[in-house]
Formats: structure tokens, sequence, C-alpha cells
């Protein structure tokens, strides 16, 4: 499904660029960012295909341990995030700078991105403490409940 869903979207952003590249007589530094967009979806879907392996083995060696999967897959790859520090800290001002929001319970208001995205994050915390989807199918299975 995701790889018809690239495909899909790797054709026609294919024949905008060939409408652009008509524009712009032959533009190859577009080009090349077109065939670097395709290289990096690529190696992100070997990479994920790995990982799915990677937990596979360690799953049947280990036993299956959800928390600690999900803890690794979200804590490992922090540190990138500082070579984005300019770009997020830039976001924050724009989010600072966002209309304000007046909401009736409080005494002050808040710019709207900041609001949306705490309410964003608020609605995936039920999902991910439940165990989302399949957790009442998993608790049928195995009679445990969470605590």
């Amino acid at each position: 499904m995701i790889t018809c869903g690239i495909i899909l979207c790797t054709l026609a952003s294919g024949k905008q660029l060939k409408e652009e590249e008509e524009m712009l007589h032959h533009d190859w530094y577009q080009v090349l960012r077109w065939y670097a967009g395709i290289a990096m979806l690529s190696v992100s879907l070997l990479l994920a295909a790995r990982m799915g392996i990677y937990q596979e083995v360690f799953y049947a060696k280990y036993g299956k341990i959800p928390r600690e999967s999900l803890f690794y897959t979200h804590a490992l790859p922090l540190p990138a995030f500082a070579f984005f520090a300019s770009d997020i800290y830039s976001h924050v001002l724009i989010f600072n700078q966002s209309e304000p929001l007046t909401m009736s319970f409080l005494p002050f208001s808040l710019p709207k991105f900041w609001v949306y995205l705490v309410a964003v994050l608020a609605s995936q915390y039920p999902y991910k403490q439940y165990g989302g989807p399949n957790a009442r199918s998993e608790v049928r299975k195995t009679g445990i409940t969470h605590a």
C-alpha cells in the first residue's frame, strides 16, 4: 500500500517536474533534487524493512516487549534533532506569532498554533497508553488488562 502511494506521488511530481523543466529549459538543479528525493524515499523504505526484520529477530529471541521497543525507536533518534535546532527555533517563533486564540475558561489568550499542537499531543496520549486499536483483542487473547 505504501509503495503504491509513493509510486503515484512520484509519478505526479514527475509530471510537474516535466512541466517546470519545459518552462525553465532543463534546470538541472530541479532534476537532481527530484532524484535525491526518490533516493531518500527508497533508502527510508529499505531501512524501515530492515528495522522490521530486526524487530522480528529480537521478538523471537527476547520476547515481545512493546514499551521498550517504543522507547528505543523514539529515544535513539532524538540527538539527530540537534542538526535542525535553528529550523525548530524559527518554527517556535512562527508559532509564537500566530493569531491569539481566546478560550472562555482561560483569563488569557494563547497563540493558536500552540493550542493546536497541544490538542494533537493530548489526543495521542490515550491512544498510545491503551495500546491502540488492537488493545481490546489483546485483552481478550491474554486476559491481561492495563493497571
